[in-house]
């Protein structure tokens, strides 16, 4: 087992899921798409900030994958953060991050990538552990049908965001600022033109 990637697996997984966590408690009193929107703003800023100081060097590729990967970022982080504030926390988390997980593992394994008998278990494990919690009746009142659906939803769309930035794994951390404020952007226009509110105020803007 590669040591390097199972800790690195670990720290991202516990990193999303305070995200997760942050998001839709900031989601419960603000729109979820401006929680989003200024969530990813901040990735971006970041990830311009960061990206020089690794030694790989600038690709203009870079900016196309990025902007590619905005849409799925802006509706998987948008829809995840609505489900998050609005049904089960216990359904719509644990499905997000195991679709969100899955399918980028099944899209490579159908590029001809082959698993081990234990990654293939640890999938079927995690997927049936999700299946169980959805039939349990505790982890918040919402309803079963939205939290599934916003699981499902956000999971695949992130997934697709994963997806698409694999295709920049030795362009180091240039990827995150293209794909962050193309994210603020995409929900930006869609906020204004359904005139939903950007402002995100009181304890929303410090979970956010």
């Amino acid at each position: 087992m590669d040591l390097a990637a199972l800790v690195l697996g670990l720290v991202a997984a516990f990193a999303l899921g305070i995200a997760d966590f942050s998001g839709g408690a900031a989601a419960r009193s603000s729109e979820p798409g401006a929680v989003a929107a200024w969530t990813w703003g901040a990735v971006g800023v970041v990830g311009l900030i960061i990206a020089p100081l690794g030694a790989a060097p600038f690709r203009v590729g870079v900016i196309w994958w990025g902007l590619l990967g905005g849409l799925p970022a802006a509706v998987g982080t948008t829809v995840l953060f609505y489900g998050l504030a609005n049904g089960r926390i216990a359904v719509v988390a644990p499905l997000s991050a195991v679709t969100g997980a899955s399918v980028p593992v099944l899209i490579d394994a159908m590029r001809g990538s082959s698993f081990s008998p234990v990654v293939v278990a640890g999938i079927v494990l995690a997927l049936t552990g999700v299946v169980l919690t959805t039939w349990s009746r505790g982890g918040g009142s919402g309803s079963t049908a939205l939290s599934v659906t916003t699981g499902l939803v956000a999971g695949v769309a992130l997934a697709l965001l994963f997806v698409v930035t694999a295709n920049t794994l030795d362009d180091g951390m240039w990827v995150i600022g293209p794909v962050g404020l193309t994210t603020f952007g995409v929900l930006t226009i869609a906020s204004l033109s359904t005139k939903r509110p950007m402002q995100v105020e009181g304890p929303a803007r410090a979970w956010t």
